[in-house]
């Protein structure tokens, strides 16, 4: 339900409060113990970073805030956990990734400033990975997977920029992965860490309430597919701000209805609060 109709003044203070309210949360992490008042507030705090026009590249800074936010969550929540994730076991990367614009460019920004640096891939090496998965059809076969573009030598050559979904997945069991890709078919279940599943779909439904806010597209895209098309184009960023399609022609995952019933709500209540 959006808020009642209030006078200017005092929409942008309740405003102000709930956006300071939602900072102090994304430095700590989401609260152990979330009400509708804590995810209105970091909605809030996700939109003001989204909506600073003196920022041009605010939609990378929107996912990055979004990425600290679940960091720092799971960061708490797994403290302790012997789980098995490191660098060079890179088995839950042999499948394509579906993430959302903000994320998309986050990624494609960190590429550009670190093109330099050895292992960085390139347009050229993520166009060739893209092109050779044309036609491709996964399936639950042995030897029948294809790593993510940006995978070399078993290890994520974009780490620091990673999207959400690739940061939330945490397995307990490294042997367990490699089964599960190498043996598909007779594989056992994987002992993944499901709080951090959890905490990654209530961080992007706060992400994309800001987005969709702004009447912007909030679909999931292939990363790979969406990285091919927009890294010659350094603008692309400022033109999908400007409402271009951008990702015309990217292929799409659906967004599950509960979670946008959850969404459309916060949408409304963000919008109750700005100005007319």
């Amino acid at each position: 339900m959006p808020l009642p109709t209030l006078p200017r003044q005092q929409r942008r203070k309740m405003r102000r409060d709930f956006a300071e309210r939602g900072r102090k949360a994304i430095v700590r992490g989401l609260p152990e113990t979330m009400t509708d008042g804590d995810a209105f507030a970091i909605a809030i705090a996700l939109h003001e970073t989204f909506t600073d026009k003196a920022t041009p590249a605010r939609a990378s800074r929107l996912a990055d805030a979004a990425e600290t936010l679940l960091d720092k969550t799971m960061n708490r929540d797994t403290k302790g956990l012997a789980y098995a994730c490191a660098k060079g076991c890179g088995w839950c990367c042999w499948q394509r990734v579906i993430c959302t614009a903000p994320e998309i460019f986050r990624v494609a920004e960190w590429v550009r400033a670190n093109a330099a640096r050895p292992g960085v891939p390139t347009l050229g090496s993520i166009a060739a990975a893209e092109a050779s998965t044309t036609g491709f059809v996964a399936t639950a076969q042995p030897g029948n997977q294809r790593p993510c573009a940006l995978l070399l030598d078993n290890a994520c050559t974009v780490h620091p920029a990673r999207p959400i979904s690739c940061r939330a997945v945490l397995s307990m069991s490294a042997q367990a992965c490699q089964q599960a890709m190498v043996e598909p078919t007779t594989a056992g279940p994987v002992p993944l860490v499901t709080s951090g599943l959890d905490t990654a779909e209530t961080v992007r439904l706060l992400m994309l309430s800001a987005v969709a806010a702004q009447g912007l597209d909030d679909a999931g895209y292939d990363l790979t597919e969406a990285l091919a098309k927009i890294l010659p184009d350094p603008t692309a960023e400022t033109r999908w701000l400007a409402g271009d399609a951008v990702f015309a022609g990217v292929r799409t995952a659906p967004r599950l209805p509960a979670a946008r019933f959850a969404q459309n709500r916060l949408v409304e209540m963000i919008q109750s609060l700005q100005d007319a």
